[in-house]
């Protein structure tokens, strides 16, 4: 008995940490919008910390170059002081360090969350905004983790694989919701696809496929 209210305890912790996880990426959008708008910076999810700091502060100037790099690819090694390295550079530098490249994954697997299967066109979008812009009807999503922002472009996808989350995700119960395939905790989803590749999301085996 003492054990079972142990991990109902733990269950309901769970979900309440991804409710304000949620909530609180929610809540940053709508401010990283305002910030952007106001002083005309664009991919305001990119931002450093201190980024927002020297806006506010007017010291130095925001590098827009930079966050277009750390949008497409951002590696951080953790040493003695953390690497940071954007765009290409990032991608090289993470095939190095874990030994793998995109062009050697056909398949992983992650947290199956809606069961389903599902062919499709892979659109990786690490924002709402890049999901509106390419999704196309029948794609299927591929990003971080989805938000409520997600909702318009999640309307017209046959499955959703992430790189985040767990059954309790928000991406796995919009997608139970809408009875479509949705894969979660990949961990890499995002670096071994690319826009364009077909792709089979099958939620029964818990496998994400390239296919040929």
């Amino acid at each position: 008995m003492f054990l079972h209210q142990i991990f109902e305890d733990y269950a309901s912790l769970h979900d309440l940490r991804k409710e304000f996880q949620m909530k609180s990426v929610y809540a940053s959008e709508i401010m990283l919008k305002e910030i952007s708008k106001r002083f005309k910076i664009r991919n305001p999810e990119w931002y450093w910390p201190h980024e927002i700091s020297q806006l506010f502060k007017n010291v130095g100037k925001i590098d827009e170059m930079d966050m277009k790099l750390r949008r497409n690819a951002l590696t951080i090694i953790a040493k003695d002081a953390p690497e940071f390295y954007y765009g290409r550079e990032a991608i090289m530098v993470a095939e190095k360090e874990f030994g793998i490249s995109s062009e050697e994954i056909s398949s992983f697997s992650g947290i199956a969350a809606s069961p389903g299967m599902a062919t499709g066109t892979a659109r990786v979008a690490h924002s709402y905004k890049e999901a509106e812009a390419k999704i196309m009807k029948g794609d299927i999503l591929v990003t971080g983790m989805t938000t409520p922002d997600f909702m318009p472009s999640m309307k017209k996808i046959s499955a959703i694989v992430t790189d985040e989350g767990g059954i309790t995700s928000h991406a796995a119960v919009i997608s139970r919701e809408m009875n479509i395939p949705c894969i979660v905790g990949t961990g890499i989803a995002t670096k071994m696809l690319k826009d364009g590749m077909k792709i089979e999301v099958d939620a029964y085996q818990n496998v994400v496929k390239v296919l040929k």
